[in-house]
């Protein structure tokens, strides 16, 4: 087994032979800066350092991209989640409102007071919540028609009001901040 031994920089110019006697082999010192090849590598660093000048810009810039895009992901994603929560509340008082029409039928045909009172206090609380949550009642009679808040389903000859005047409401129409939950149903005059 031989053992290597860890050789100094002044040993690591010694060469052994095939005797195993060591020469010392002339020392290459590097090339001064004074030399003539000095200005080509500097050419070729500046080189170098252009290059990667432009690697760093590239990367700075695909980096500013990916970050873009993620921002832009992120707002997206919010937007259709606050879309969805909107969806689903618009959803929810959708099948609450034949309730309500049904409330507000009790109330014109009921003729016992203690009755009727309990119905008032069911349809103000109804409407509380439903005023919480932002939902109001689409006005129609008295006004011009408009198709997308109204539904038409008859038309009156009436000389006494202007064309395209709503007469009468058969069912309520309901909105919440901008969006229709319900169109009214009405009866409009020609």
């Amino acid at each position: 087994m031989t053992v290597k031994k860890k050789m100094s920089p002044e040993e690591g110019n010694k060469i052994p032979d095939q005797e195993g006697t060591v020469e010392t082999a002339p020392f290459e010192a590097p090339e001064s800066p004074e030399t003539s090849d000095n200005a080509e590598s500097r050419e070729a660093l500046k080189k170098t350092e252009d290059n990667l000048m432009e690697v760093a810009v590239e990367w700075k810039e695909r980096c500013q991209r990916i970050t873009a895009e993620y921002q832009n992901y992120r707002n997206r994603a919010q937007k259709e989640k606050e879309a969805l929560g909107g969806d689903v509340r618009a959803d929810t008082v959708t099948q609450f409102l034949p309730v309500l029409d049904n409330l507000e039928r009790a109330l014109e045909n009921e003729k016992d007071d203690a009755i009727r009172r309990g119905v008032e206090l069911i349809h103000r609380q109804l409407l509380d919540v439903l005023e919480k949550l932002k939902v109001t009642e689409i006005e129609a009679i008295g006004q011009v028609f408009n198709p997308e808040l109204m539904e038409a389903v008859m038309h009156v000859a009436d000389e006494t009001l202007s064309a395209n005047t709503v007469t009468q409401v058969f069912t309520k129409g309901y909105r919440m901040g901008d969006r229709i939950l319900r169109h009214t149903i009405v009866q409009v005059a020609n």
